[in-house]
């Protein structure tokens, strides 16, 4: 009889694939990789000692820390659906990922695309000077795979046959003669 219970990797479809992928490759670019930086025109700003670039982690004070809390999820998800013979608890956790993942996302779309982060140096009449880098789109194309990974898992969820109850044994019960 082979071992039904602890983590095994053939137990993760693609949907929970995409969620720990998406996860993993999110928290790390949104802690490590910058997201914006002050335009060239301001080099002065930079040489005073101000960074240049700014990681989404320093770059957003509520969207950040929900998107940590996203990809914990996210992971957590992954590690569950690995390691649960039964679908109950990886189903609760994948649906709060799509909850959180679609936050998330919505966040970082309206953040990145729409109202980016600004900064107002005096003397420039409140121009923005601040642009989104490429990791800040990766990111929210990240955070958008995360959401689909959630949707292919929530759609692909139930029992393995691997995890299947095996078949019960049955006795066919016949009328007694008096």
């Amino acid at each position: 009889m082979e071992d039904r219970i602890g983590f095994r990797p053939d137990r993760i479809r693609l949907g929970e694939w995409i969620i720990g992928v998406s996860s993993l490759l999110l928290l790390i670019d949104l802690i490590v990789l910058p997201w914006f930086a002050i335009n060239s025109t301001f080099k002065t700003t930079v040489q005073l000692g101000n960074p240049g670039s700014a990681t989404g982690w320093q770059s957003f004070d509520v969207i950040g820390p929900l998107v940590i809390v996203t990809c914990l999820i996210g992971l957590a998800t992954w590690y569950l659906q690995g390691s649960q013979p039964s679908p109950a608890v990886p189903v609760c956790m994948t649906v709060i990922t799509t909850v959180f993942g679609l936050l998330s996302a919505l966040g970082l779309l309206i953040r990145v695309v729409f109202s980016h982060p600004t900064v107002l140096i005096s003397g420039t009449k409140g121009v923005d000077y601040i642009h989104p880098l490429v990791w800040a789109v990766v990111g929210l194309f990240l955070s958008f795979g995360l959401v689909a990974g959630a949707w292919i898992s929530l759609r692909e969820d139930g029992v393995q046959p691997k995890d299947a109850p095996r078949r019960i044994e049955t006795l066919r019960l016949t009328q007694r003669s008096a």
